[in-house]
C-alpha cells in the first residue's frame, strides 16, 4: 500500500469536497491506502479545514447558476423567491423598531398631556419591511433587457469563477511537487503548458 504523499493529501481533499457521499472506505480504495493511514490522515488538524475551502472554491462556481435560477422563480411569480433575491441584492429592509408604552404614559395620553423629554432625546421611528420603490421604467420589455444583461453578467463570471478556480488547482499540484509557481504577471499559452507539463512529470501520470 501507498504512503501518504502531497499528491494523495491533495486527492483526497478533492474527493471530500466533491463527493459528499462518498465512504472513507471509497476514499482509501480510490487512493491505494489502508483505512488506518486514511484514518491518519482524517485526524489531521488542517485537514478538514482544508476540505472546507476547496469546498467553498466550487461553490462559488455555482453561485451564477444558483442566482438565475432564482431569478427564473422570481418570473414565474414565487413571492418567497422575490424575496430571497431583494434580500440577496440588498434591496429588503428587514429592520423593524418596536416601542412600547408604559401604563404612565398610555395614561398621559388618554388625558391629553405629553411628556417633557430632554433636548438630546428624539421620538422612536418605526421602520416597517416594505418593498423598494418601483422605477419609472416597468414595461416587460425593460425588465427582460435587465435580465438578459444579468445573465450575460452571471455567465461572465461563472466562466472567471471557473479559470480561477483551475489555476488555484494547478498552484496547489505545483506546491505538492515542489514546482514553483507562474509569475504573477500574464505568461504566454506556451510557457503555462510547459509549467502544467512539468507539474504532470513530476506528479507521475
Amino acid at each position: 500500500m501507498k504512503k501518504l504523499t502531497p499528491i494523495l493529501i491533495n486527492k483526497a481533499i478533492d474527493l471530500y469536497a466533491n463527493e459528499p457521499n462518498i465512504t472513507h472506505s471509497a476514499v482509501a480504495e480510490r487512493l491505494g491506502i489502508t483505512n488506518k493511514t486514511l484514518m491518519k490522515l482524517r485526524k489531521k488538524p488542517d485537514f478538514w479545514h482544508s476540505v472546507y475551502a476547496e469546498f467553498c472554491i466550487h461553490m462559488e462556481g455555482e453561485l451564477p447558476d444558483i442566482v438565475r435560477a432564482l431569478l427564473r422563480e422570481c418570473k414565474a411569480g414565487s413571492v418567497q423567491a422575490i424575496r430571497l433575491l431583494l434580500e440577496w441584492a440588498g434591496k429588503l429592509n428587514k429592520t423593524l423598531d418596536i416601542n412600547i408604552s408604559s401604563p404612565f404614559e398610555k395614561w398621559l395620553t388618554a388625558n391629553g398631556k405629553k411628556i417633557e423629554h430632554g433636548d438630546n432625546i428624539e421620538d422612536g421611528v418605526i421602520i416597517y419591511d416594505e418593498l423598494p420603490e418601483r422605477t419609472a421604467d416597468n414595461s416587460r420589455q425593460a425588465a427582460e433587457e435587465e435580465i438578459v444583461k444579468l445573465d450575460k453578467e452571471l455567465i461572465k463570471k461563472k466562466k472567471w469563477l471557473a479559470r480561477r478556480r483551475e489555476l488555484y488547482n494547478w498552484q496547489r499540484r505545483a506546491t505538492a511537487v515542489g514546482i514553483a509557481p507562474l509569475p504573477p504577471k500574464k505568461v504566454s499559452k506556451g510557457t503555462r503548458l510547459a509549467w502544467e507539463e512539468s507539474i504532470i512529470q513530476a506528479e507521475g501520470l
